[in-house]
């Protein structure tokens, strides 16, 4: 707050509505709290210079008596001021979150990269706070418990005993309290249930969880079904008259927008001279503004009225509630904003190339506000391009492949491809594997760089600049920054270019040879981003690990070392192979790049094979094979496969039920849907 964030945003997915409610309200109350907290301090010196004012005017007047009792009095009202110890309230906000889901809280990278400290990583379920140690259970039944919370019956507890599998996680017993006793100060005598626990796994000094407060989740879930009143829209009103003329009621602004003809409303009734208390600002904005319900607010009120004037209450609510009835008529007849209706009309999952000109239309009207788009921008987007002149028109899609070893580049030396890209994690191995690449393949070998480049990171973009490749594969900003002026360059999934607009800026702005569709479409989908495309500078991928998330964290370093980032972790992703096994049994290969940050694959490839057909039919020039681990051998086969299937030698479906993959595009089979 004080260096002026705007806004927080909380992430939480597949949570139900009371974890959404329990979250929300716990950053909602800190943030109050802070905001009070922030106001207090700057009264507290506001009213400290006024102290100081009071101290010069009582030097003047001499009265330094009367000076040392203000003095006393403001370093008493300073020290009601000042704000209380909020450890309590921080405590308790931490120990809600954890309660409502959690499997341990963080502070992420504020305090610097320490990859032992981030995440423990001993168990996938959420437990909660941890609150005690098992000191023993006596032979009557009683657990006793160290533990300075308090605990109520109906809470729910879990222990842990140690599992004798490293891999395994410790196992997990527990149940929900019966009956609290208090021993002594810090020693709760627990009976647990419901029925008879099996404890004989558990030891002294188990660590004990709540893993589940019933209050609070009633009251978590009261909050997510309480109906959420709409955020009421300010109105700016003018009131002004005479006597024996009608009180006229003007709507100058709406939600902040001033009208271009403001809305005037007059009484029924004269205004007439008051016997008693007249019309005055308090009491024109008490019958004005009572709209609650109504969706507005009177947030500003004008007054041109004289004093001792008078009109009804009754005519009062009557010019309020016609005032309500003119807004409801003047939201449903106004027109819809042009890029509203234009975003309307066009859905993602319905875009076809006939729409585009209506959308160019109806962007260019918006091209001098800030969310308009360029004329070239639309034009490349809705023109259908020159066809590429290393990809003519009608010729067949030209297959690269992404390597991620020099055996799989070796093993590929002599197949009809028109280029490799190498994504390589030693920065040793880029210069050798542009030396073996060289004059292989028509558009050469290219190089790929890390996902994620932070500012103070360009260090990682030198070994792919001293390299020289034939080219590179872009995937973030520093990258689009630092390499297109160097090389020709092709754009990532990582850029999620979904729509024509997106691809022409790229294309056009960083003079990018092709951009990769983003894993987001649905194969119609896709397929309406190619029509909306010059030809030619579209590349599909078909042949994938997907990868399911890429994190600053690093398995390696937490797990197979000592250290705690990249200067004392002895590097053992260099020695170690590491997959993570889910809960079904398969186990997803980890990959670490130069930056140390981990990306985890999908366990099973993915292939769009079956949709060869169309995607050639549509005209895509460029086809993209992702290896992951494959032996030099196998990457080899895998990619006479695909050259087969292009060739018409082997069909798509043959060639996914072969290998085992999964027949799919993209992340889903189509995630951007129209009734999202």
């Amino acid at each position: 707050m004080e260096i002026g964030i705007a806004s927080l945003k909380i992430e939480g997915r597949l949570k139900d509505a009371s974890y959404v409610a329990a979250v929300t309200d716990a950053y909602r109350r800190s943030l109050d709290q802070t905001k009070a907290a922030a106001d207090r301090q700057g009264h507290g010196q506001i009213h400290g210079q006024g102290k100081e004012k009071e101290k010069e005017k009582g030097k003047e007047k001499g009265k330094e008596k009367d000076q040392e009792q203000t003095d006393l009095a403001a370093e008493a009202a300073d020290a009601a001021l000042s704000p209380p110890e909020s450890d309590h309230a921080v405590a308790e906000a931490c120990a809600n979150l954890e309660l409502s889901f959690s499997r341990g809280l963080g502070q992420g990278w504020l305090q610097g990269v320490n990859h032992r400290q981030l995440v423990h990583g001993r168990w996938s379920k959420k437990r909660g706070p941890l609150i005690g140690q098992l000191e023993k259970i006596e032979p009557s039944g009683w657990w006793l418990l160290r533990c300075s919370r308090q605990l109520r019956p109906g809470h729910g507890l879990v222990f842990e005993a140690p599992s004798p599998d490293p891999l395994l996680p410790p196992e997990e017993i527990g149940g929900r309290v019966m009956a609290v006793e208090r021993r002594r100060p810090g020693l709760l005598a627990l009976r647990l249930g419901p029925g008879r626990l099996d404890a004989s796994r558990l030891r002294p000094g188990a660590p004990c969880w709540l893993s589940s407060d019933p209050l609070l989740e009633r009251q978590w879930q009261r909050q997510a079904n309480a109906p959420t009143p709409p955020i009421a829209k300010p109105l700016t009103l003018a009131v002004r008259g005479q006597l024996n003329q009608p009180l006229e009621l003007i709507l100058i602004a709406v939600a902040n927008q001033e009208l271009p003809s403001p809305l005037v409303l007059r009484s029924q009734l004269p205004l007439a001279a008051a016997t008693g208390s007249g019309l005055d600002r308090q009491r024109l904005e008490a019958q004005l503004g009572r709209l609650g319900g109504s969706g507005w607010r009177l947030a500003s009120l004008q007054l041109d009225l004289p004093d001792n004037l008078f009109l009804p209450v009754a005519e009062l609510n009557r010019l309020r509630r016609q005032l309500v009835a003119e807004l409801a008529e003047l939201i449903t007849s106004a027109p819809a904003s042009t890029s509203t209706s234009a975003s309307a009309s066009v859905a993602p999952s319905s875009w076809v190339s006939s729409d585009l000109p209506s959308l160019q239309s109806a962007q260019l009207s918006t091209a001098g506000q800030p969310d308009g788009y360029p004329a070239t921008w639309i034009a490349k987007a809705s023109a259908s391009g020159p066809a590429s002149p290393l990809n003519p028109a009608g010729a067949e899609p030209a297959l690269h492949v992404l390597v991620r070893s020099l055996q799989q580049l070796e093993a590929l030396q002599g197949l009809p491809l028109r280029s490799v890209i190498a994504e390589l994690e030693q920065p040793r191995e880029m210069r050798e594997a542009v030396a073996i690449g060289r004059g292989c393949w028509p558009d050469g070998l290219w190089l790929a760089g890390a996902r994620i480049t932070r500012p103070d990171e360009a260090w990682s973009l030198e070994p792919l600049l001293r390299a020289e490749p034939s080219g590179y594969l872009v995937r973030n900003a520093d990258q689009l920054e630092r390499l297109t002026p160097v090389a020709p360059c092709i754009g990532d999934f990582a850029l999620n270019v979904a729509n024509p607009l997106t691809a022409a800026w790229f294309l056009d702005h960083w003079g990018l040879q092709r951009i990769t569709a983003s894993y987001d479409l649905a194969l119609p989908q896709l397929l309406q981003l190619v029509a909306g495309c010059p030809s030619g500078s579209l590349e599909v991928t078909v042949h994938q690990h997907m990868p399911l998330f890429h994190m600053e964290h690093c398995l390696f370093c937490a797990f197979l070392s000592d250290g705690h980032d990249h200067t004392d972790c002895g590097r053992p992703c260099e020695q170690h192979k590491v997959l993570l096994r889910d809960r079904s049994g398969a186990e997803h290969p980890l990959r670490a790049d130069l930056g140390c940050r981990n990306t985890l694959f999908n366990a099973r490839a993915q292939t769009a094979a079956e949709a060869l057909p169309q995607l050639r039919k549509a005209g895509v020039g460029h086809l993209r094979l992702e290896l992951l681990d494959e032996i030099a051998a196998q990457a080899r086969l895998r990619v006479e496969q695909y050259l087969a299937a292009l060739a018409g030698r082997l069909s798509g479906r043959e060639l996914w039920r072969s290998e085992q993959l999964d027949s799919r595009l993209g992340v889903t089979r189509g995630s951007l849907k129209a009734s999202r």
